[in-house]
């Protein structure tokens, strides 16, 4: 995504779709890895843990795999099939992306914090899922060029968890 910065997002473009491709892959990735993050450390995470897992699930679901998949597969039809359909987005679509994207805020602060004071794994990698998710929001909003480098900050924070569960020497139960 991060190249889409300096080449632009023309939703027909072979880069646009082939980015949103590999996001959609991705965020199925982590919707299949994401749960034995949580039971690595649902104990100590409490319930501020599972609200943020559930609402960064679903946040994941939402943007990653059905916005991605839509950015990938029905955008770039009516791009080149009814370009004048593209020149306002649908206020449900816009809706859809806020509410995703409000999801993703409050899921990434209270799965952050739950993984900071469970210290089960890395504490920085529950840093990084509050100030991506913060920072990748904020951009959205405000349309500014650093919500993709937010998004890398939380989805490296995602990974070093889950690299934390697959490295861990004690069992999970």
């Amino acid at each position: 995504t991060l190249p889409g910065v300096f080449i632009g997002n023309d939703p027909a473009s072979t880069y646009t779709v082939y980015s949103s491709l590999g996001r959609m892959i991705g965020g199925i990735l982590v919707v299949l890895g994401f749960p034995g993050v949580y039971a690595w450390q649902a104990q100590r995470a409490g319930i501020l843990g599972m609200i943020g897992f559930i609402l960064t699930l679903i946040y994941i679901l939402m943007l990653g795999a059905f916005g991605d998949t839509f950015n990938a597969l029905i955008l770039p039809f009516i791009a080149t099939h009814a370009p004048a359909l593209m020149k306002n987005e649908p206020p449900a679509l816009s809706l859809f992306y806020i509410v995703g994207g409000l999801v993703g805020v409050v899921g990434g602060i209270l799965f952050g914090i739950a993984t900071i004071r469970a210290s089960v794994l890395a504490r920085w990698a529950g840093i990084l899922l509050i100030v991506g998710s913060v920072v990748q929001f904020v951009g959205d909003i405000l349309n500014l060029p650093i919500a993709n480098p937010g998004f890398l900050l939380f989805m490296i924070g995602m990974a070093w968890l889950g690299l934390g569960v697959v490295t861990a020497k004690q069992p999970l139960l």
